[in-house]
């Protein structure tokens, strides 16, 4: 045989590999996550302890950005709260997606300042908590750091909603945008029942993620 094709044999069977490896971890996800659906009890201690919530999506453009939007109105801007967003393939200092801005305001949300951060790692070491949207997202986030394995959840997990992923709207139409923004919403709004009753009346801050 030759080496080319001992090469291209080696190639084969790392990716099919990869891909074995990749729904093993994907399955595993799933499980975590209805598991912490089901039991939201680890969750709900993280989040009330929490100083930074960080929400990540692919591009943070639309779902992550809006989130971390909605949270900082909902909860009033507890001043010892970070809420941040960031996108595992963003390009940084983009706008928000136009049709997120127009969608993002029938639930009170200006996007307008919002601009794109691309996830790093002084992000996670940061974040108490990590709300991913996608299965994916999760598995890729726990793989590149997996010693912050444990702050990272599915955002889909506080809704317990299937399919689990909140899935990209991007080039949709709008009233996709809008039933995305939907979930987000009651995703949100089991955070800020989570929080410290305490911190709902402190004075609102501003901070764009």
């Amino acid at each position: 045989m030759s080496l080319g094709r001992v090469q291209e044999l080696r190639e084969v069977s790392a990716g099919l590999w990869q891909s074995v490896t990749l729904r093993l971890a994907r399955a595993h996800q799933r499980r975590r996550v209805r598991q912490a659906a089901r039991h939201p009890g680890e969750l709900a201690a993280q989040v009330a302890r929490a100083r930074t919530i960080l929400f990540v999506c692919l591009g943070n453009i639309i779902r992550s950005a809006f989130a971390a939007e909605l949270l900082r109105a909902r909860s009033l801007g507890r001043p010892d709260l970070r809420i941040r967003s960031v996108g595992l393939a963003a390009t940084p200092d983009r706008p928000a997606d136009p049709t997120a801005v127009q969608c993002a305001g029938r639930f009170g949300v200006d996007l307008g300042a919002h601009r794109t951060r691309r996830l790093d790692r002084s992000d996670i070491e940061e974040a108490d908590v990590l709300l991913a949207m996608e299965i994916d997202q999760v598995v890729k986030i726990r793989r590149l750091f997996p010693q912050y394995r444990h702050k990272v959840y599915l955002f889909g997990c506080l809704t317990d909603e299937d399919p689990l992923d909140v899935a990209d709207p991007v080039y949709a139409p709008e009233d996709v945008f809008v039933a995305c923004f939907e979930r987000i919403d009651r995703g949100v709004r089991r955070i800020v029942e989570m929080l410290p009753p305490a911190s709902r009346a402190w004075a609102p801050t501003s901070e764009v993620g």
